[in-house]
């Protein structure tokens, strides 16, 4: 992962993604966040919220895989950053 590199994370609670870029370097910090069990830490800052009905099923189905974080494919990468500067989004700054 490098900065300024997308991160997309869905949030099921509220049947959307949020879309945010990478800000900092990889950081260890064994105590700080300690009751979660969250040690290794990138900070990102999160730009824009996407309703998940706006996006492309197959998309969607790459977003769900169970792993933690993975690199998505070139495909849903290009509709990710469509949805980035397109219409349809919700800017959180």
């Amino acid at each position: 992962m490098e900065i300024d590199q997308f991160v997309v994370l869905p949030r099921y609670e509220e049947e959307s993604i949020v879309i945010g870029r990478i800000k900092r370097n990889y950081e260890y910090i064994p105590g700080e966040y300690a009751e979660y069990n969250v040690r290794n830490i990138r900070k990102v800052k999160w730009e824009t919220t996407v309703e998940r009905s706006q996006i492309d099923e197959d998309v969607l189905k790459s977003l769900n895989a169970p792993l933690s974080i993975y690199k998505i494919n070139d495909e849903a990468t290009r509709y990710i950053h469509h949805l980035y500067h397109g219409k349809g989004a919700q800017s959180n700054k």
